[in-house]
């Protein structure tokens, strides 16, 4: 009978533990993916965006696009994350790679809500004045 009652225990024990360890992880999930900063929207407001979108892939189509066209290694720049609404509009850089002038000043929209986007490369204005 005493047998019993310490196998019951331990079961039950078993899982508290399970359920301490569940919340532990939950409580290091959450902060791991809690956003970082909280961008300023064209209104001038603090408030974070309920939806965050990564711009590597924006950067690469670019970077990408630029670089067929030129002939030489373009580098783009974008801030890390950006709002995902539709309509969300964003500046990059685009440098050619080993140069620190900014060749491209690259509009981005957002224009899908599975993260599609367009944008346009102006040639930079200090780049401009240069070249003429």
């Amino acid at each position: 009978m005493n047998q019993q009652r310490r196998r019951g225990g331990g079961f039950v024990r078993g899982f508290v533990v399970l359920g301490v360890l569940a919340l532990v992880a939950a409580g290091v999930a959450a902060y791991l993916l809690r956003d970082q900063g909280s961008p300023e929207g064209a209104d001038g407001s603090t408030a974070a965006p309920a939806n965050l979108m990564a711009t590597g892939g924006v950067e690469k189509s670019i970077s990408d696009r630029l670089t067929a066209r030129t002939g030489r290694a373009v580098v783009a720049e974008c801030p890390e994350k950006v709002d995902a609404l539709v309509g969300t509009t964003f500046t990059c850089e685009a440098r050619y790679e080993g140069d620190d002038a900014v060749r491209s000043v690259v509009n981005v929209k957002i224009t899908g809500g599975g993260g599609q986007f367009q944008w346009n490369a102006e040639q930079a204005p200090d780049d401009a004045a240069s070249s003429g």
